[in-house]
């Protein structure tokens, strides 16, 4: 924002995830191996699988809207001023997910906010996707597998995107969630 200050632009990167833990599975369920009749074969060889996904929430850059520092049309969003600390006092709810108190608006024109360049941290993810299916050989080169596939498996509501305009009247409320629980069945036939 200030060539004469660099620091005004220090801050995370867009995509910055501090913390990210994934970890996938695969469960041959052990149900009725050894049965040969009719009505097992289809309870049979069944598998379980699923990704299990942790991470910190993306950075969120706090703005306000106008051209405050005169710097004419087209340059975009400006940066407010940082008063306090963002994480005091906020309950990281829906309602106020970091501290409003900790930011103040630039009034005097000419002026640039001395906030950081994404200064608060969004939502994080925790989630988990799993698949249950099973293989059927038809023939030799004929293969058949069905499944039943689910994505938020535990249907948890994952926040999204926080308001980060200082101007706006849901300033510093997430305004948007991740999708509900999603199942799907899929067939399919490999040659």
């Amino acid at each position: 924002m200030d060539s004469r200050n660099l620091r005004l632009d220090y801050g995370l990167a867009d995509l910055d995830r501090t913390h990210v833990l994934t970890a996938n599975y695969v469960w041959q369920l052990p149900f009725f191996r050894g049965s040969r009749s009719w009505a097992t074969a289809l309870l049979r060889n069944w598998q379980l699988s699923g990704v299990v996904a942790f991470e910190s929430g993306l950075p969120l850059n706090v703005t306000q809207s106008g051209d405050v520092a005169g710097f004419g049309p087209g340059t975009g969003a400006q940066r407010p001023n940082r008063i306090g600390d963002t994480s005091a006092g906020s309950t990281g709810e829906v309602s106020e997910w970091f501290n409003t108190a900790a930011f103040a608006a630039v009034t005097a024109k000419g002026k640039l906010g001395n906030s950081p360049y994404n200064a608060v941290r969004g939502p994080g993810v925790a989630n988990l996707d799993t698949s249950l299916f099973r293989d059927f050989k038809i023939s030799e080169r004929l293969q058949a597998q069905i499944g039943l596939e689910t994505f938020n498996t535990l249907n948890h509501t994952q926040f999204e995107n926080v308001d980060g305009n200082i101007s706006s009247g849901t300033f510093g409320q997430v305004i948007s969630a991740r999708d509900p629980r999603l199942v799907q069945f899929r067939a399919k036939v490999s040659f």
